[in-house]
């Protein structure tokens, strides 16, 4: 096991842990094999300093980065996708964040799909030279605000 955490209460807490699969719960992955049989994993990794450890596989699926996370039952919490090209992401996403960061370019962007589907939210980077920004935003372009983001749909080293 390769550590990148610190113990729980301690900055870097939510650090994962890079796990073999030898590591990985069955029920984690026979529920990850039954939901993406096309899927491609990189990189198990797990959070255990949670009350509840969660799990979280890496992988690709169609040539497109995903973060699937479990908990140590199986049961999925919801899935983050990846987008390194603007016109992935939905157009009224792409027009509210260029238009709430004036002279900013697309960097990357990551969507939040929990369990059930919705809601959903994106997490859009952009940058300019020597400055960055992040903004949140729903499907419909409109700022979603930090107590609307559930805390499950964070993610390690972004």
């Amino acid at each position: 096991m390769r550590g990148r955490g610190a113990a729980a209460g301690q900055p870097g807490a939510r650090m994962a842990i890079v796990l073999p699969a030898t590591q990985v719960p069955a029920a984690v992955l026979e529920k990850y094999k039954a939901l993406y049989p096309a899927g491609t994993v990189q990189t198990w990794r797990a959070r255990p300093a949670q009350a509840d450890s969660i799990y979280l596989a890496d992988f690709v699926v169609e040539g497109q980065r995903h973060r699937a996370k479990f908990r140590k039952d199986g049961d999925l919490i919801g899935i983050h996708r990846f987008h390194r090209a603007a016109a992935t992401l939905p157009a009224p996403v792409m027009e509210a964040a260029m238009a709430a960061h004036a002279g900013y370019r697309f960097s990357w962007a990551r969507e939040w799909v929990p369990q059930g589907g919705t809601p959903k939210h994106y997490v859009v980077h952009l940058r300019k030279r020597g400055a960055t920004a992040r903004v949140v935003l729903n499907e419909e372009g409109k700022p979603v605000g930090d107590a609307e983001v559930p805390a499950e749909s964070t993610t390690d080293a972004e």
